[in-house]
């Protein structure tokens, strides 16, 4: 716990870098949150980006959302994992920010026309197409940002022009994509 005390204090202290919650509990003693888990946001990045960039540095990283992501520090870890992670997070910090990713001006896109049951859809034949393709088209398959792991479109859908920016906005960001074939969305 000292350990980990001590580099979210060198985290902090990064320019950039903000530990979700702060650095010192201020909570009474019984529900202090556990500081082995560290959410932290990095200026300019979008906690997936910054999470795929982590990861190609081979850092785990639990969790991303669009602001934010989740590292885990364990007893499991030795003195080498820290001071490699610690120098994974400033040069993250040291590399141009790809921009601003919130999605706060983005609305999260009206329900699209369901125009097959789920049922019909997944027995149909179906095929792949590219993204920039797929406007108007049915879904064959579920897409599922994560988080929050809740389909933004099912089976059976239709694939409309806001489904599809929504889609590109969150790949843009990095963000994890589950329930196709492919997951890139290429």
């Amino acid at each position: 716990w000292e350990q980990a005390e001590q580099l979210r204090r060198r985290w902090q202290a990064l320019a950039g870098v903000d530990i979700v919650g702060g650095v010192d509990g201020i909570l009474p003693k019984p529900f202090q949150m556990d500081i082995t888990k560290v959410t932290l946001a990095v200026q300019g990045w979008s906690g997936h980006a910054a999470a795929a960039q982590l990861r190609r540095q081979g850092i785990a990283v639990e969790w991303a959302d669009a602001q934010r992501l989740l590292l885990l520090l364990s007893l499991a870890d030795v003195k080498q994992d820290w001071e490699r992670l610690e120098q994974a997070l400033s040069q993250l910090v040291q590399l141009p920010a790809p921009g601003d990713f919130s999605q706060k001006n983005i609305t999260l896109p009206p329900v699209p026309p369901q125009r097959l049951t789920p049922r019909e859809a997944a027995l149909a034949t179906y095929h792949s197409v590219l993204l920039s393709e797929a406007q108007g088209l049915i879904a064959g398959e579920a897409i599922t940002p994560y988080p929050p792991g809740i389909p933004l479109v099912l089976p059976g859908e239709e694939l409309t022009a806001e489904v599809l920016a929504w889609i590109e906005a969150c790949k843009r960001q990095g963000q994890h994509m589950s329930g196709m074939a492919d997951t890139t969305l290429e």
